[in-house]
């Protein structure tokens, strides 16, 4: 069940990362992934909200939501566990804005395509802060386009003995720093996101990532 698809929409013909139309006077994408009843991705959405004033986006108003059957499951990470909120018959319950670069863990109570939508991000540059002190963040690309980890500006600024965990759809997958860098050839893809812990004696890391298109 894990077919994946990424396109992007816009007013003028351009080079895009992936199959271009005309929509809108903004640069429209949307991400399909799908993912069979019960399973659990880790995700994040590389999308602007095109009606909110600060681009963030509300979860229960995203179409992920408004597709998911009743019983579905939303986990948003605390910095220190998952705080879950299932989907009730009047939708779910959460006030969660998602910031850029933010994971969550997604499970459908039914097969689901899952579609992840907005504004493409313009932005030359998009922090993401990763926190220190050995802390867990919830990370992901905040542009739709493919990551590969190890040659992130994340991976290349880390401190040895960081700690990047992938989601495998059953388990962390953790792959540590060591003197040689991250020894793991994972490529993120658009929308996929990840674990990534510092170590005690670092400050916040912020991963300042770069667009990788010239779309829009």
């Amino acid at each position: 069940m894990k077919k994946f698809a990424i396109a992007l929409t816009a007013l003028a013909v351009m080079a895009a990362v992936a199959s271009a139309a005309v929509y809108s006077q903004n640069a429209v994408g949307f991400i399909n992934k799908e993912v069979g009843k019960g399973e659990i991705v880790a995700l994040t959405i590389p999308f602007n909200d095109i009606n909110s004033d600060t681009g963030t986006i509300l979860f229960k108003n995203t179409q992920m939501a408004q597709d998911a059957a009743v019983g579905s499951i939303v986990y948003f990470w605390t910095g220190t566990s998952w705080s879950s909120v299932p989907k009730g018959r009047n939708g779910f319950n959460t006030s969660k804005e998602l910031k850029a670069g933010e994971m969550f863990f997604f499970k459908p109570a039914a097969d689901q395509v899952i579609t992840m939508n907005g504004e493409v991000p313009d932005e030359a540059t998009i922090d993401v802060i990763a926190t220190g002190g050995a802390n867990i963040s919830a990370l992901g690309n905040p542009y739709p386009v493919s990551t590969t980890f190890k040659d992130s500006a994340l991976a290349d600024a880390a401190t040895t003995a960081s700690i990047a965990f992938f989601w495998t759809g059953t388990s962390w997958a953790s792959v540590p720093k060591g003197r040689n860098g991250f020894n793991t050839t994972k490529v993120l893809a658009p929308g996929e996101g990840f674990f990534f812990k510092t170590v005690a004696t670092d400050g916040d890391k912020v991963w300042k990532v770069t667009k990788e298109y010239d779309f829009p």
